[in-house]
């Protein structure tokens, strides 16, 4: 039995309880003392406000009405008139009243010494006001006599109790006194009972736990300062603190682990961050949750992101939000609202590798690879493609386009040309030009390239402004053009258009200081009349040419069937 308290001694759990075991029978005595002298105190007061405060309350009140009544009284016979001695009569009957009323609620002792009497009150009040209604003077000041001497006597039977009263008041209140002192002494007594049986032991306990504790959180302190040095004190100690002392003992062994893995982790950290934001394209990775983990740099700046929508945690539809507002196209379709959330959508449910095209609203056109994550989420990966997808569509441009004048060259040519003669079978019909420039070998020969270079630019715009919006102005090669007019159906359309531009070529042309006079000779096709196969119509056109030519130059000649067998023709256009 000693060995097991004394164990229990030795933790500070047990001293504690010994401590608060003692605490709580003095405070159990103290407890049971107030209370007891609480009740003896209630008691009393109850006594002194039934006893004493309360008659003396009520004889205060019935005296005060009284000196009223008889104000009253008293002045009636005095007053020069009837309805105001009436008046008075009512107010005295109203207090006489109250008084009585308060006499039948007073103590018996009180009541009965009132109601003996209020009767001979009430009378000689009455024969006041009833000689001072009829002024009779001499009457009414005998009344006034009478009822003075009856309320004298009644005012006097008030003192009287009342003065009974404060003496019983006083008593009560002198036993109230005492017996407070005795709670306080009773009070007193236990506070240093508790006082001397606590303190020394709760002091001693508190410097001897508050000493060690101090030691431990002083080395928890330093730990929490990365200080993996400091000495871990009470580590040996069988209490509660020495298992908290070999605890943080642990929790610094795991400190210096940590700290080393801490810095490795940095250091990784920080060649991943390098990583990140060197490469040439965005990356963000976003989890299950459509969170994002982590974006470089370049992301945010594609995007034009405010930094609160960078951190790792941001949900996947603000950033969209933010994004939706500057994408124009969606793989080279206009991005509504809806067309973006359905694209979106698919992004959320991506299963496979995806990619993807924005067309932004600044004109920048970014490339999107996405790809799923075995856990769910998906990393995507955003290149700025605008360079890129520029460059191929200026090849393409330049491979449909002559360099020279900007008109569609041999290969547009003759796709616009193929296009044209698919549009017969749905009722469409048009006219062929192919164009020979005269005298223009002179001009180059004569002038040198860069001159006969500009007059075909020049030459050109004029063929670009006679043309109308549907039709296809190309230069074949050399000083050769040819316009696909869409539409004509009749010679007479087509000889009013050409006409128009063989005067426009004609006009003079003012070319680094050189005043140049050139013609045009025109050769006409129409489909499907003349032929309805690309090769066969520039055959055909190319043979109306060769007639023209023949004709005399600056002239034009349509296609007539008897060509068909003129060998001299259709060599150069038809190798097109």
């Amino acid at each position: 039995m000693v060995d097991a308290f004394v164990a229990f001694w030795r933790r500070i759990g047990g001293r504690l309880y010994c401590v608060g075991g003692i605490a709580f029978l003095a405070v159990v005595a103290s407890a049971a003392a107030s209370i007891y002298f609480a009740s003896l105190t209630s008691q009393a007061t109850h006594k002194l406000f039934d006893d004493g405060l309360v008659g003396i309350v009520d004889a205060a009140e019935i005296e005060i009405l009284v000196e009223r009544h008889r104000r009253i009284i008293e002045t009636a016979p005095s007053q020069s008139s009837r309805s105001l001695v009436m008046k008075h009569g009512r107010i005295a009957e109203a207090l006489y009243s109250r008084i009585d009323d308060l006499a039948a609620a007073a103590d018996h002792t009180l009541g009965h010494q009132i109601a003996s009497g209020l009767p001979d009150l009430s009378q000689q009040a009455r024969r006041v006001l009833l000689y001072a209604e009829n002024q009779v003077t001499d009457k009414a000041a005998e009344a006034v006599r009478d009822y003075v001497e009856a309320a004298d006597k009644l005012q006097e039977r008030i003192r009287v109790y009342r003065a009974e009263r404060i003496k019983v008041a006083a008593s009560k209140v002198s036993e109230l006194l005492h017996m407070g002192r005795l709670l306080m002494l009773g009070v007193a007594a236990a506070a240093t009972t508790t006082l001397v049986l606590i303190g020394p032991l709760a002091f001693f306990l508190i410097r001897s736990i508050v000493v060690r504790l101090k030691g431990v959180t002083g080395a928890m302190e330093r730990l929490a300062a990365n200080d993996t040095t400091v000495n871990i004190e009470a580590v040996k100690a069988p209490d509660e603190i020495g298992e908290m002392a070999r605890a943080v003992d642990v929790f610094k062994c795991n400190a210096i682990t940590l700290l080393d893995h801490k810095s490795k982790l940095e250091q990784m950290n920080f060649w991943l961050d390098v990583a990140l934001n060197n490469m040439t394209r965005g990356l963000s990775l976003v989890d299950v949750d459509q969170r994002l983990v982590v974006c470089n740099a370049l992301y945010q700046q594609m995007y034009d992101l405010p930094s609160e929508l960078v951190q790792p945690g941001t949900p996947f539809d603000k950033i969209l939000q933010h994004r939706t507002a500057m994408i124009g196209k969606l793989d080279g379709v206009g991005a509504t609202n809806e067309a973006i959330s359905d694209s979106f959508a698919r992004i959320i449910e991506l299963r496979t590798e995806q990619s993807f095209s924005q067309q932004m609203m600044d004109g920048r056109t970014i490339q999107i690879s996405l790809r799923p994550l075995p856990n769910g989420g998906w990393v995507a990966l955003h290149e700025d493609v605008t360079e890129e997808r520029q460059a191929q569509a200026n090849m393409a441009k330049l491979a449909r386009q002559d360099t020279l004048t900007g008109l569609a060259n041999r290969l547009l040519f003759q796709e616009e040309l193929d296009e044209s003669c698919r549009g017969i079978e749905q009722g469409q019909s048009f006219s062929l030009l192919c164009i020979d420039l005269d005298h223009f070998k002179d001009v180059n020969d004569t002038l040198g390239h860069p001159t006969g270079d500009a007059l075909l630019q020049a030459v050109a715009a004029r063929l670009m402004d006679t043309a109308r919006g549907r039709d296809v102005v190309a230069r074949i090669g050399g000083d050769e053009f040819a316009i696909i007019q869409a539409g004509a159906q009749t010679r007479p359309q087509a000889e009013t258009f050409t006409q128009r531009l063989i005067k426009a070529v004609s006009q003079p042309y003012q070319i680094h200081g050189h005043k140049i006079i050139i013609g045009a000779t025109v050769g006409i096709a129409f489909a499907p009349s003349d032929a309805s196969d690309p090769d066969q119509l520039l055959k055909c056109a190319d043979m109306a040419l060769y007639r023209a030519k023949s004709n005399g130059r600056g002239t034009h000649a349509f296609f007539e069937s008897e060509m068909a067998g003129d060998s001299r023709s259709g060599g150069r256009w038809s190798s097109i």
